[in-house]
């Protein structure tokens, strides 16, 4: 995975669409992530509710991505760190000459 591979991403802040969802209801609500867990994104409607959208069994339009919610069931602390280290260890390889 390269540092720019969507699962690595901090979506806070991100606008957010549900495609699809073991829950129905929540098929098709948009608005903006403001709070994300390990297992759950909090999401602000148009309207100014927040509701709850569980990453696994969820098909989510985060940005310009197309993700499946188990593919980012980690805490957002560990998606970043995860990406500062990939950052890291590509600092360190030698240049080619």
């Amino acid at each position: 995975m390269d540092i720019n591979d969507p699962r690595r991403q901090n979506y806070i802040g991100r606008r957010l669409k549900v495609i699809d969802a073991n829950n129905k209801t929540l098929i098709g609500i948009e608005g903006l992530i403001v709070d994300e867990t390990m297992k759950s994104l909090k999401i602000m409607t148009h309207k100014g509710e927040i509701k709850t959208i569980l990453k696994k069994g969820s098909r989510l339009l985060i940005g310009p991505w197309h993700i499946n919610g188990e593919e980012i069931m980690k805490r957002p602390d560990q998606r970043i760190k995860m990406r500062i280290k990939e950052a890291l260890k590509i600092r360190q390889q030698p240049l080619m000459v």
